[in-house]
C-alpha cells in the first residue's frame, strides 16, 4: 500500500530506544496528535542500528474495508511500464501498482484498489476500459502477488539480490538493460518493481567471480539511468569483492558526524552501514 500511504518511516509515531552509552531516549507518541520534538524515528528507520537500538516503535496502520487485486500480461517491458504510467497518470486511486519481470516470461503488472465494494467495481471497470487501448491482457490475480518481492528471498543460496533504485520513468529501460545483461551471461533473473522506481533483482549467478562482474556492471549502467544500486545479499566471497552500498554522494561526511554524536565509541553494529560505520 505504499503507493497511496507512504513507506514505512511515515508509519512510524513513536519509538524508544537504547543509545550507546545506555541511555534511553524516547521520540513521538502513540498517537500522531502528540509527537512532537525531534523526528528521531525516521532517522533510526534505515540506520541498521548503528544509531540506537529500537526497544519499543508505535505505528499507525491504514485498515482497508475491502481489497481488490487486478492483474495483467503484457508484450513487452515497454508496453508494461507504459501501461503502469497511465494508470499513474489517470484519476484511478490505486494503493498498489508492481511490475513482474523475469527470464523468458512475459512481464506482468499488478493493481490493488482499497474501499467499499461498489467503490472497488466502479475503479476496476474503469481500469479495464483503459486496458483495451493498451498491449496489456487480464490474467488470473490473487492477493499473493503482493509477497513476489518476499518470495525472492526464499529461492537458491546462489542468487545474488539487489535493490535497484530509479526514477519511475525509468522501469522499462531498467528491465530491458537487466534482460540483455542477464541473457548474454546465461543467467536467470527475476525483477519485482513498485510504481514509484524501486525494485528488487534476482540474479541467479553462478559464483563469487561472476557475482563481482554483475554488480560492477549492473552498476554502472544503472547510474547511467540516473539510479543507484545496493547488494541486499550475497556469497561471503563475493562479499569481499563488492562494494555493497556504491557511490554515497557527498552525504557521508554528514552521515559519519551523526554517528559520532550518536556512537562515537563505534559500539554499535560497526561496519554494518555506508561508509563501514
Amino acid at each position: 500500500m505504499r503507493l497511496r500511504f507512504g513507506s514505512l518511516r511515515d508509519f512510524v509515531t513513536g519509538v524508544t530506544l537504547a543509545l550507546a552509552d545506555g541511555t534511553i531516549a524516547r521520540s513521538g507518541g502513540r498517537v500522531v496528535k502528540n509527537v512532537a520534538g525531534y523526528d528521531l524515528p525516521k532517522l533510526m528507520i534505515g540506520a541498521l542500528g548503528t544509531l540506537g537500538v529500537i526497544l519499543e516503535a508505535t505505528f499507525r496502520l491504514p485498515m482497508p474495508v475491502e481489497t481488490e487485486t487486478v492483474c495483467f500480461a503484457a508484450q513487452s517491458n515497454d508496453a508494461a511500464h507504459a501501461f503502469m504510467l497511465a494508470v499513474q497518470d489517470s484519476s484511478l486511486v490505486a494503493i498498489g501498482l508492481q511490475l513482474f519481470a523475469e527470464h523468458n516470461a512475459p512481464p506482468a503488472i499488478a493493481v490493488r484498489f482499497e474501499g467499499h465494494r461498489a467503490g472497488i467495481e466502479a475503479q476496476v471497470l474503469r481500469l479495464m476500459e483503459k486496458s483495451r487501448s493498451a498491449s496489456v491482457w487480464r490474467i488470473a490475480a490473487s492477493n499473493e502477488v503482493w509477497h513476489s518481492r518476499e518470495r525472492l528471498w526464499d529461492e537458491a543460496e546462489q542468487a545474488l539480490l539487489m535493490k535497484i533504485s530509479v526514477e519511475p520513468t525509468q522501469l522499462a529501460p531498467l528491465c530491458s538493460l537487466v534482460d540483455r545483461f542477464a541473457s548474454a551471461q546465461r543467467i536467470h533473473w527475476k525483477l519485482v518493481a513498485q510504481a514509484f522506481g524501486i525494485c528488487t533483482l534476482r540474479l541467479g549467478v553462478a559464483g563469487a567471480a561472476q557475482a563481482v562482474a554483475a554488480v560492477d556492471k549492473l552498476r554502472a549502467e544503472t547510474k547511467a539511468l540516473g539510479g543507484t544500486l545496493v547488494v541486499l545479499r550475497c556469497s561471503p566471497e563475493a562479499k569481499h569483492g563488492i562494494d555493497v552500498w556504491g557511490a554515497t554522494g557527498d552525504a557521508l561526511p554528514l552521515m559519519r558526524r551523526v554517528k559520532e554524536q550518536f556512537d562515537a565509541s563505534g559500539t554499535l553494529n560497526p561496519h554494518r552501514f555506508v561508509g563501514g560505520m
